[in-house]
């Protein structure tokens, strides 16, 4: 079992830290993080939905947030994009002519 520990937040009195919890392939416990730099610092936050993980990574992105990425349960990162397209396959990055 391994554990991930991020910030959960940044404060005054300095970050304050959350455990994600188990990784799991069996898909039970699909965990997806997603961490971007705004001009308030590095923020990351988890979900466990796909659908979930790229809208608020098209959110971030929307605020100009910086290097947004999403890591899968496995540890690999994507761009929204690249995620996009290996979990969601939005009607917004299928190309013509490619079955969803």
């Amino acid at each position: 079992m391994r554990i991930l520990t991020l910030p959960a937040s940044t404060s005054s009195t300095g970050p304050q830290f959350v455990k994600l919890g188990r990784i799991s392939h069996g898909g039970k416990l699909l965990h997806f993080i997603i961490s971007a730099s705004t001009q308030d610092g590095h923020i990351a936050y988890q979900t466990r939905s796909p659908e979930t993980a790229l809208e608020r990574a098209r959110s971030l992105e929307s605020v100009q947030a910086q290097d947004v990425q999403v890591s899968d349960m496995h540890g690999r990162v994507y761009d929204p994009d690249g995620f996009d397209r290996c979990f969601v396959r939005s009607e917004a990055t299928t190309t013509v002519g490619e079955a969803a």
